[in-house]
């Protein structure tokens, strides 16, 4: 089983133009385990950090009086993903010369 998981991580800027940085993680995994037995395949772990910078455009560049018209935050999240299998038997159905009959749909007549 391979499991794929992309996202946006930031954004450059090349020539003017914003562009996404894309994030990859990726797990593959054999499942050997008996018919009915569920199992834990794996999991991934998510850890992003957000910087904000506010100021008073001019004001907030000015060597040491800039941090009194300039604020920042930093946003700090994580979210995990656990990956279950838990397999289920689906039995083919009994497939009869009367499971394949004709069903008389709208005006039509059932042919016999």
């Amino acid at each position: 089983m391979d499991l794929n998981i992309n996202s946006v991580s930031s954004y450059v800027n090349l020539g003017g133009i914003s562009q996404p940085v894309i994030s990859q993680k990726k797990i593959s995994h054999e499942y050997p385990h008996a018919r009915r037995r569920s199992g834990l395949l794996g999991g991934l772990i998510n850890v992003q950090e957000n910087k904000t910078v506010t100021g008073i455009p001019g004001l907030s560049s000015i060597p040491i009086l800039g941090s009194c018209f300039s604020g920042d935050s930093t946003d700090r999240s994580r979210s995990e993903l656990m990956i279950v299998l838990i397999p289920h038997v689906i039995r083919r159905p009994d497939i009869t010369r009367r499971t394949w009959r004709a069903i008389a749909v709208g005006t039509s007549q059932p042919s016999r």
